[in-house]
């Protein structure tokens, strides 16, 4: 079980990586689609109609607002994308070992992302791992004895 672990954390790793990249490709998507529905998003809806002054204030201020969902879907993008490189961060740092809180922090973000890999072989190796048990000198001298 540990070297399956340690196969799933790798491809966690890199899937969190690739994430990432993903988020921030579709959040330079979404903020140059909002910058083109503040610029001409009322002029595509005019061009519709023959002459411009058919064109509401109301499909303005639309566009203005769609504009400004398209922003703060970006922002959740951008967000989404520093989850998923420090994700792959954790990841990586227990791969080969590490501490309780570095196991428990590669879950939670493996499990915000939805990067399964990465979640299984967190938790296969959250219990798999054991700390090694600490002998005392008395102990030792009877087991060689």
């Amino acid at each position: 079980m540990k070297k399956a672990s340690k196969i799933l954390l790798t491809i966690g790793g890199v899937f969190h990586i690739v994430e990432g990249f993903a988020f921030i490709s579709g959040a330079i998507t979404f903020i140059v689609g909002g910058i083109l529905f503040l610029a001409f998003g009322y002029n595509w809806f005019g061009a519709m109609f023959d002459t411009m002054e058919e064109t509401t204030e109301a499909a303005q201020i639309a566009f203005s607002l769609s504009a400004f969902i398209y922003f703060f879907c970006a922002c959740v993008f951008i967000a989404f994308a520093v989850l998923s490189f420090l994700g792959a961060k954790f990841t990586f740092r227990i791969i080969d070992g590490g501490e309780k809180k570095d196991f428990i922090v590669s879950i939670v973000f493996a499990a915000l992302v939805d990067n399964t890999p990465a979640l299984v072989g967190s938790i296969f190796k959250f219990f798999v791992k054991k700390e090694p048990k600490q002998v005392d000198s008395e102990e030792a001298s009877e087991v060689v004895e």
